[in-house]
């Protein structure tokens, strides 16, 4: 059996572009922003906080040119994880490669 590549391994690969399909209504529930989030104290960390690998990670992958695309298929109604993650998170999170848009 062959070992499954992690996501950082795959985006470190890539060259030109990445695309991340996201079909989950809630990933990382036990995360601490969406929980503070949960009881009305959130407050967006920087999109530079070393504790936010994933924003790390792309980052470093963008800045190398890669064209990075995420899409998500979302249940309605939304979530409550959704809900946080793009109405209330997603845009204090963007790095200055990054483009949002809902459809």
């Amino acid at each position: 059996m062959t070992d499954v590549p992690t996501f950082q391994e795959l985006f470190t690969a890539c060259r030109a572009s990445a695309l991340h399909l996201e079909m989950r209504d809630g990933y990382m529930r036990s995360d601490a922003d969406f929980r503070a989030w949960r009881k009305g104290e959130y407050g967006a960390k920087e999109a530079t906080d070393p504790t936010r690998p994933w924003l790390n990670l792309m980052r470093e992958v963008t800045g190398r040119g890669v064209a990075v695309r995420r899409a998500r298929i979302v249940s309605e109604p939304l979530s409550e994880y959704v809900r946080f993650e793009y109405i209330e998170a997603v845009w204090e999170r963007a790095t200055p490669h990054e483009e949002y848009r809902p459809v």
